[in-house]
């Protein structure tokens, strides 16, 4: 019997535990060759990577087909040659009066506020609830019946809102899209 503690003792359990990692490293590897993994990216897992890896292409296409040696102090000075020649055309006295009545309201007709902004719609679907859209209007999220500025949001749809204004409906399309989770784009 070889005695605890004795370096003959300490190389022997070294060598077998050697031995049984081993043995379990070169199981693990086999496994892996015959058995599928068990965990698999899901399909919508599998579209928005496609997604995102098409979104990069495109925005490396845009990067490489810009010109890199933009002189900006070329490009301002014909901007501003242009913003002065803008407003000289303005500056124009018939053109200011013409303005100036195409602004003012018919006499008994009710100027009317610019239709708001749509930033966005957003569907939440899933779950044990139905599907519900919210619309973004004036950084505010919004849902059917609830108004802004005076605007009531009759229908919320894909393609766009509906919109109340008095007595006088208005349709106000999406905005367009460039990145979407969406499994149909």
């Amino acid at each position: 019997m070889i005695p605890y503690g004795s370096d003959k003792r300490f190389y022997i359990g070294g060598c077998v535990l050697a031995a049984i990692l081993l043995v379990g490293y070169n199981a693990f590897t086999i496994a892996t060759l015959f058995s599928p993994p068990l965990v698999s990216r899901s399909e919508g897992t599998r579209l928005a990577s496609q997604k995102w890896m098409r979104l990069g292409n495109k925005l490396s296409l845009i990067a490489d087909e810009t010109p890199k040696d933009i002189n900006l102090e070329t490009v301002a000075a014909s901007f501003k040659e242009k913003m002065n020649t803008v407003e000289e055309a303005f500056a124009h006295p018939q053109l200011q009066k013409a303005a100036a009545i195409a602004e003012e309201p018919a006499e008994g007709v009710k100027a009317e506020p610019t239709p708001p902004t749509l930033g966005g719609i957003l569907l939440i679907s899933g779950g044990q609830i139905e599907d519900r859209f919210f619309v973004l209007i004036e950084d505010k999220l919004l849902k059917e019946n609830e108004s802004i500025n005076g605007y009531l949001i009759k229908k919320i749809r894909p393609e766009g809102v509906e919109l109340i204004y008095g007595d006088r409906a208005l349709f106000v399309p999406a905005p367009d899209v460039l990145f979407s989770s969406d499994t149909e784009n």
